[in-house]
């Protein structure tokens, strides 16, 4: 994480075991875990459920979430404030 005092877009996805995570529309992290995501599991955001006390401190804004794997070219978008790229996000926070 970035700890400069400046607002930054953070991404996140999940498939077929690979992760990958993006910051300001770059990847920086691509990692395979095994298993899949669990739909009908509790899905938390700012919170690391298997660790006591670990939470986000800190403001988030913006928070999406898809039933579908973003493109990086869509993750670059998002973080371009291009959203007209997208289909509609299932949950949102806007």
């Amino acid at each position: 994480m970035i700890a400069d005092d400046n607002w930054h877009h953070y991404a996140f996805t999940w498939q077929d075991g690979e992760q990958r995570f993006y910051i300001d529309g770059q990847l920086v992290l691509t990692s395979n875990q095994p298993g899949v995501a669990n739909p009908t599991q509790l899905f938390a955001v700012g919170w690391l459920g298997n660790r006591d006390g670990e939470q986000w401190s800190g403001a988030l804004a913006d928070v999406m979430t898809f039933d579908r794997v973003l493109t990086g070219a869509e993750v670059m978008s998002m973080h371009n404030k291009d959203t007209n790229c997208l289909s509609q996000p299932v949950r949102s926070s806007r």
